[in-house]
């Protein structure tokens, strides 16, 4: 039986060395990719990379590209424990994931998660006993995507499995997503027999589509437990191929590749390119695991849309250009409003466009941080490294200085989530408006789109149920509000002149405008930061009122 386990052959000086190429994301000496190419004769092992990458590295290598199709998946064990880790690790990728699929989320307190990223839409399948396992997956909502039922994975009284299946399209290109949770310590083969039906269907649909979860099923096992071989050959003869060859769950103690992703499609060719690998981050036991899809061609990124940007830098160049403007040259002396204003406006918008110019708008995806500041980010990268070092040395006193970091850390988050709450709550700083605001932002609640319908409606004592009747009777109503108030008043024969006073002769004097008192209407006017029709904002304005 030991030689079933991973790396049985190798002393304790070859394993240390085995993981640190592991979590370095070094895989050149790596015989599953060669044993996997053997296997199937596919090119799509030709196109394929295996990383292993910090978040920082993560960013550097991907933040700024163009994708076909990025997903990325993580066994979480238990959302509700680590709601707060979650986010953090998306914010801080400056990516934006078409698909996010979670493994192990468990029952807890499901519900109450739906709208925690505000840029995405959750659905979920969940154990039905119990709250172990679950799956659950983000869709962006850029995405246009219907939930496939026909896919899903029944489970068997060998086999707990829970999955959820979506078809969505892409910039006019369909893919299938499938998220699985299967539970540990059941038979191998069942679970095959199971998803071959799944299997045969997408086949015959001919549809790219992947497949990511925790299947419990160790693939570094592949030459060494004939259980796990017969497993990996069912899949490529369904063409299902695994892209994910480096260890998922990294231990002191153990290095496994139990959480896959498979790729499906009947159309692969020399220019189609996959990466996949591993985040190195310490939410669970299990890396984080990307898949990321590019075919190579060009892609026109010059059809983002325009924007200013009103930074504090452009905010006091707009202000120092306007304090340089000789306006008494600019009017001329001209005692003609209509041309003054007209020569007004048009220094400002000089000013105002080389201050606020048109820009292309970032490729980088907007996320709300929120409480999560740049300060925070810096310790969570600091944090994840020395994670990253205890993995690669294993010894007492790294995983202590990890440990010690990681407390503090979780020390400053709940510090600045709880003052960040607390200031956007505050009753004695905030309208009830803005609290409402700030409760239908957290809790993702745009108000409901659904429109309401009268079935019936009695008036004057009848009852009307077509929908030409029940509009008719509205109409007949509104449009005698006036006369049944009239009829409704009292007769009177005194004049309402006799209520006004005796007229003035010389009835109207205006006195001349003074700085102050333009001054005060600038400052005292209310909206808010959109732009009129001469493309200047209030807030602009107000900050400017004293040039």
């Amino acid at each position: 039986m030991v030689d079933f386990l991973p790396f049985f052959d190798l002393n304790n000086d070859e394993l240390f060395e085995t993981l640190n190429d592991l979590v370095s994301g070094s895989h050149s000496d790596f015989s599953l990719v060669d044993s996997l190419d053997d296997l199937c004769k596919n090119e799509l092992y030709k196109n394929l990379t295996n990383d292993c990458l910090s978040m920082e590295g993560f960013n550097a290598k991907f933040s700024n590209q163009y994708h076909d199709l990025s997903c990325l998946h993580l066994n979480i064990q238990s959302l509700n424990s680590k709601l707060d880790d979650f986010i953090q690790l998306v914010n801080s990728l400056d990516y934006c994931f078409d698909v996010i699929c979670l493994s192990e989320v468990w029952a807890t307190n499901i519900q109450f998660y739906t709208n925690i990223l505000q840029d995405y839409i959750f659905h979920f399948d969940l154990p039905k006993s119990g709250i172990v396992g679950g799956v659950g997956i983000f869709l962006h909502k850029t995405l246009k995507f219907k939930l496939r039922n026909d896919l899903y994975i029944s489970s068997s009284t060998n086999n707990a499995v829970e999955n959820i299946w979506f078809e969505i399209t892409k910039f006019n290109k369909k893919y299938i997503i499938g998220c699985i949770y299967r539970h540990p310590n059941s038979h191998i083969i069942d679970f095959y027999k199971l998803f071959e039906s799944t299997m045969n269907k997408i086949n015959k649909r001919k549809t790219p589509c992947v497949v990511l979860g925790d299947i419990n099923i160790d693939l570094l096992k592949l030459s060494s437990s004939s259980a796990v071989s017969d497993y990996t050959g069912h899949l490529i003869s369904n063409n299902f191929l695994p892209c994910l060859l480096l260890p998922s769950r990294v231990t002191s103690h153990s290095s496994t590749l139990i959480d896959h992703i498979y790729f499906c499609s009947s159309n692969l060719d020399n220019k189609l390119k996959i990466h996949c690998g591993n985040i190195l981050c310490d939410i669970s036991d299990h890396f984080p695991n990307f898949f990321i899809l590019k075919h190579h061609k060009h892609v026109d990124m010059l059809n983002r849309p325009f924007i200013r940007i009103f930074s504090p830098k452009n905010k006091i160049k707009f202000n120092q250009k306007l304090n340089a403007v000789d306006w008494s040259a600019v009017f001329m002396n001209d005692n003609i409003v209509d041309n003054c204003y007209q020569a007004f406006v048009t220094t400002l918008s000089i000013v105002f466009e080389e201050c606020f110019p048109l820009v292309r708008i970032s490729r980088k995806a907007f996320k709300n941080k929120s409480w999560f500041t740049s300060d925070l980010r810096k310790l969570l990268n600091e944090k994840n490294n020395l994670y990253k070092i205890w993995l690669k040395s294993l010894k007492d006193d790294d995983k202590l200085k990890y440990l010690d970091f990681k407390k503090f850390y979780s020390k400053k988050c709940r510090g600045a989530k709880i003052s960040y709450y607390q200031n956007i709550f505050d009753v004695k700083s905030s309208t009830t408006k803005k609290i409402w605001k700030h409760l239908n932002d957290l809790l993702a609640n745009k108000g409901s789109k659904q429109s309401n319908t009268i079935d019936k409606l009695t008036y004057n004592d009848k009852t009307f149920y077509s929908d030409l009747d029940i509009a008719n009777a509205f109409n007949h109503h509104f449009v005698n509000v006036g006369c049944t108030l009239a009829n409704a008043l009292p007769i009177s024969n005194i004049s309402y002149k006799s209520y006004l006073n005796p007229p003035v002769s010389n009835s109207i004097y205006v006195n001349p405008v003074s700085v102050v008192e333009v001054y005060n209407l600038i400052k005292n006017s209310s909206g808010g930061k959109a732009a009129g029709d001469d493309g200047f904002n209030l807030e602009l304005v107000k900050n400017n009122a004293m040039v």
